[in-house]
């Protein structure tokens, strides 16, 4: 479902015109704001 997902919106960038890097960079911002969405937080222990 995810691989879908990228390759509607990568497919929509190239439709629209955006350019590579711009392309690689909205892909890359959407992977990490999946990282971070799907982090466990209350696992993560933070040493203070």
């Amino acid at each position: 479902v995810g691989v879908l997902i990228v390759a509607v919106i990568n497919n929509g960038m190239v439709v629209i015109g955006l350019p590579d890097f711009l392309q690689a960079a909205v892909l890359g911002l959407l992977v990490i704001i999946a990282v971070i969405l799907s982090t466990d937080r209350r696992a993560v222990a933070f040493v203070k």
